[in-house]
């Protein structure tokens, strides 16, 4: 089973409580002064000591996949940062060792610029969370190891290998589920679907351990896109990566969003840009059946996602460089207003008011028998719901009456209610 039914609103609890999440990026204890990390490192000298050769996800096999100059957080980034950025990318697609010099700025311009490499790059899995930042004669230093690549947790030759696993499993995805004819928008829906349908949850990762280490032992790849889509097993972060990795790749951009849930829970989702504005998608809250695939949260604004997720703040309202240390917050939240590419919308299953359920239902219904589709999602925007709503709402409309005439052999119907307002009605024959 990939997580037992949560379908039902009764098991909203389970939902927030099963569907677990990471921490987004690095934890107090791990980013922090060189010298306290490493036992002086400086010790060691300043040069660096060792590289491999590059290595990056190569993107050639798509002819629509996004330009890196279009990446969300090197753009929020002061001058100073982005040449940091730069300095960091080139040592981690190289597997640098020793300590690197990003040149003149503070150790807090580095762990930033650090962040926003790892939130642009989702296909960096060779990348731990252990690093260290010092600062000597007036230049800021990162380093990724201590002598044991213990900031990379494979090797280049594993890291060369998994790389074209990934590359692989990606264009077999993009094979499988995209055609040239579809829009922006078909193209993200079977993406979101085939991770729904094909990704199993990591219910063995320990995500509520207070160490990193202890969080990510039993399976550390579980928190990157490779786990996601060649291993097929993730936590949030790893849905979340291998969205953002799959919609580089088609050609839309996307961001990793941190935050917490309605239970406190730390979690990770993710942005997406679709005719110049942003939504909110979260792919791991829409997986919650082994069999259906719901779409309550692809493609909401700002006040839906609200509703059960609370983003971290904005890096510039952040004052207390601790939390920029343990990565509770975005570099910049995008404004996310526009209701128009909600699924729901783009599909007008979206029921507004009750004066508005039965054209609404009604018509979708027969529009599906017409396609020989058993079944319709739908959405109530308006009201908290749960079965008895949707079977009070059915009767009490008389839909049975309403499309008998226009379904062959129609029996009636089955429905589901899920939380946050989902519900899908199948047709019965």
């Amino acid at each position: 089973m990939k997580k037992a039914l949560y379908a039902l609103i009764v098991a909203v609890v389970l939902i927030i409580s099963l569907i677990a999440h990471s921490f987004c990026f690095g934890t107090g204890d791990i980013v922090a002064d060189i010298k306290g990390v490493y036992n002086d490192i400086f010790n060691d000298g300043i040069t660096e000591t060792k590289t491999f050769p590059e290595l990056r996800f190569d993107y050639s096999f798509s002819e629509t996949a996004l330009d890196e100059s279009e990446y969300y957080n090197y753009h929020q980034l002061s001058s100073i940062q982005q040449g940091m950025y730069k300095t960091i990318l080139d040592a981690a697609v190289t597997m640098k060792t020793g300590n690197i010099n990003l040149g003149k700025g503070t150790k807090k311009d580095a762990v930033v610029s650090m962040y926003a490499v790892k939130y642009d790059y989702p296909e960096l899995f060779w990348l731990g969370f252990e690093y260290g930042t010092g600062e000597k004669d007036g230049a800021v230093y990162l380093r990724f190891d201590k002598g044991d690549l213990k900031g990379y947790t494979y090797t280049h030759d594993e890291r060369v290998k998994m790389m074209e696993e990934l590359q692989t499993a990606v264009k077999s995805i993009l094979d499988e589920c995209i055609t040239a004819d579809m829009t922006d928008f078909q193209k993200e829906v079977a993406i979101h679907d085939w991770i729904c349908q094909n990704v199993v949850y990591d219910t063995d990762a320990d995500v509520f351990a207070d160490n990193i280490e202890d969080r990510k032992r039993e399976n550390p790849l579980s928190w990157t896109a490779y786990g996601a889509i060649v291993n097929r097993v993730a936590v949030c972060e790893g849905y979340s990566k291998a969205f953002q990795l799959l919609m580089y790749s088609v050609g839309i951009n996307s961001n990793l969003i941190c935050g917490e849930v309605t239970d406190g829970s730390p979690h990770m989702w993710n942005t997406v840009m679709l005719d110049n504005e942003w939504y909110y998608v979260d792919v791991l809250w829409d997986d919650v059946d082994d069999d259906i695939v719901i779409h309550t949260f692809l493609n909401v604004d700002t006040e839906m996602i609200s509703k059960t997720h609370t983003s971290y703040s904005n890096m510039s309202y952040v004052k207390d460089n601790s939390i920029i240390y343990s990565g509770e917050y975005n570099l910049k939240l995008p404004t996310a207003n526009s209701k128009k590419m909600n699924y729901y919308v783009v599909n007008e299953t979206a029921i507004n008011s009750d004066d508005e359920f039965f054209d609404v239902v009604v018509e979708n219904v027969k529009l599906a028998a017409a396609d020989g589709r058993d079944s319709v999602e739908f959405y109530y925007s308006y009201k908290e719901m749960n079965e008895d709503v949707v079977n009070y709402d059915i009767r009490n409309n008389k839909i049975f009456s309403a499309v008998k005439g226009d379904i062959s052999g129609f029996k009636g119907f089955k429905y589901i209610a899920y939380s946050y307002g989902t519900f899908i009605l199948k047709i019965s024959r």
